[in-house]
């Protein structure tokens, strides 16, 4: 429903799949998404918010949740849990890996532009360094 546009319907299979099991932090993630695609940007912080409390190694949350509060003018706040989204998985740097978890036009273009800060840049080489070192052979 998401791909098709079909937002209310979305919506109300990801509450349905919510209502199941309290632990699966993807619907609201999701609701996420599309609240701030149209507009409700504070209802999308709340969703990532209580989502990254389900869990605190959900990069994608955490990540989202980040653009949203620097853009609102929580800077520091937002760099400091976009560095923690990035640590957790550089794949969320990655423009493409972020359009195939469904994020829209609206968050890509505030993503690319968070990302682009010094803060940010350095942060991603840092994990990108990391990732590199723990998968190479001893």
């Amino acid at each position: 429903y998401l791909m098709l546009n079909r937002h209310k319907d979305a919506i109300t299979t990801y509450e349905k799949a919510f209502s199941q099991d309290k632990k699966f932090w993807y619907p609201l993630n999701n609701i996420g998404l599309i609240h701030y695609e149209k507009g409700r940007k504070d209802d999308a912080i709340k969703l990532w918010r209580q989502s990254f409390e389900i869990d605190a190694k959900a990069a994608e949350p955490a990540l989202a949740l980040a653009v949203a509060l620097y853009h609102r003018g929580d800077q520091e706040q937002g760099l400091k849990i976009g560095e923690t989204a990035i640590q957790l998985d550089s794949r969320y740097s990655e423009i493409k890996f972020l359009r195939d978890n469904l994020w829209g036009d609206r968050l890509i273009a505030d993503t690319q532009k968070f990302l682009e800060l010094p803060r940010m840049r350095a942060a991603i080489t840092e994990a990108k360094a990391a990732s590199q070192d723990s998968s190479s052979p001893r």
